[in-house]
């Protein structure tokens, strides 16, 4: 084929590029800082949270309760801030679900730093980030000057610095939704950026921050493109945890040296577990709502706590800070029995087997692959933004013909409602599709 000429039948196709001269320079992102009068850090951590129930609102006063006591630097928001379909171009909706139901409570009157959740996008989720400068955003709580960014906390009494690095792990897949909005360079954007943050950090420590798992407990489980591209890159670069949510319960990981802190369950209950974290490696696990906090001081180990609904202490763990172990070869196996290969320190994923595929193809934009009578991953929960239907997915994102779609309310792949194959959702949470090969 010619590099002008169009590959109809098939959904993925194979590039060789040219070209001479210095590579591009890596976009920039924003940056800022906080001075702290505190020896050490401490950051409140909230995920999953925007579900518009009484669980978020009960959530909310037991932070309140707790952030009186703590008084954290930053509240860390990581995603789906609103459910089921973000903001929905609205910047009102923000006000009616983040600080009509947090600011209420005067101790979480403080910063929060926030990225966005696949939910998020489901709409048009430049209204979640211009919300940082937009008026109703009175005394400028909300802040996500980016989709990635970076801030650092420093101590005038210890001289701890503490760099975190906020990123958009909707946007680090590569999802067809994201590039509706942003266009498809943002994926490779963000990458080129976060390696050479990281690479430039000196600080004591380094937090990252995105929506997605590495690994979890949770009905998710691995996210593959972070396990193959982000997991490497925060090793080489001496990240000690990344803070997450997606799944909706409270878990702590350690494998090799790397804290993973799901931390999913300000809104929502969780589901039923995928197991998919290194085998032995689960430090803490609450299955129930609730939020977490870190505490992070110079020369000694972090302290992650958990807690429940109503502020109550669940567990406390130390997080290491010494930089993990970067290289991993061989494999991992994971707790449900699965196992993925490390090799040569990049992570690789086996060929998807058929609980991935339906027909000859590997299902695209899949938040989650639902049973199926056959065995196959026809039946998914759809990546997809609310106003397109399953015929589209199965169709244009899939090169499939679409059997059937269905309003599901809690991301566990029971149906709530039927919708067909040519009717949008209109729930506050997601869709389910059955695909199929042309017959």
């Amino acid at each position: 084929y010619r590099c002008d000429e169009a590959i109809k039948g098939t959904s993925d196709i194979l590039c060789t590029c040219t070209g001479s001269g210095a590579p591009p320079p890596t976009p920039p992102a924003p940056s800022g800082s906080t001075l702290v009068t505190t020896p050490c850090v401490s950051l409140m951590l909230v995920g999953d949270y925007g579900s518009r129930t009484s669980t978020q609102e009960r959530v909310a006063a037991g932070m309140a309760k707790v952030a009186q006591q703590r008084s954290p630097a930053v509240i860390a928001g990581v995603g789906d801030n609103i459910y089921g379909k973000g903001a929905e171009g609205q910047p009102e909706v923000i006000v009616r679900w983040w600080k009509d139901i947090y600011l209420r409570h005067k101790s979480l009157r403080r910063p929060w730093h926030i990225v966005t959740g696949n939910h998020d996008w489901y709409t048009d989720a430049r209204v979640e980030r211009d919300f940082t400068t937009h008026p109703a955003n009175v005394g400028g709580h909300w802040r996500m000057p980016g989709f990635w960014y970076k801030h650092t906390f420093r101590s005038s009494t210890s001289g701890l610095t503490v760099d975190t690095f906020w990123i958009d792990t909707q946007v680090w897949k590569g999802s067809s939704v994201v590039s509706r909005y942003i266009g498809s360079q943002a994926a490779r954007e963000q990458k080129l950026w976060l390696e050479e943050a990281l690479g430039n950090s000196t600080a004591d420590w380094k937090i990252l921050f995105g929506h997605h798992p590495v690994y979890s407990r949770g009905s998710h489980g691995v996210t593959q493109e972070l396990f193959q591209e982000l997991d490497p890159m925060m090793r080489r670069h001496g990240v000690q945890a990344m803070v997450c949510g997606h799944d909706h319960s409270k878990h702590l990981i350690q494998f090799e040296g790397l804290s993973y802190v799901v931390n999913g369950a300000g809104g929502k209950s969780p589901r039923a577990p995928s197991n998919e974290y290194p085998s032995g490696r689960l430090i803490a696990d609450h299955q129930n709502p609730g939020f977490a906090t870190l505490r992070l001081c110079k020369g000694t180990p972090g302290q992650l706590e958990f807690f429940d609904k109503d502020g109550g202490n669940q567990s406390s763990s130390p997080i290491p800070a010494e930089a993990p172990t970067a290289g991993l070869l061989g494999s991992v196996r994971l707790a449900n029995g699965r196992t993925l290969q490390l090799v040569g320190g990049a992570a690789g994923l086996s060929v998807p087997g058929p609980e991935q595929r339906c027909g000859d193809r590997v299902m695209r934009e899949v938040d989650k692959f639902c049973p199926s009578a056959d065995g196959s991953g026809c039946r998914v929960i759809a990546d997809e933004s609310a106003t397109l239907t399953c015929e589209h997915y199965c169709r244009e994102v899939n090169g499939l013909a679409c059997r059937g779609g269905w309003e599901q309310e809690d991301e566990d792949c029971q149906p709530a409602a039927e919708l067909g194959c040519h009717e949008a959702r209109g729930s506050i949470d997601a869709l389910i599709c059955e695909c199929g090969p042309d017959e």
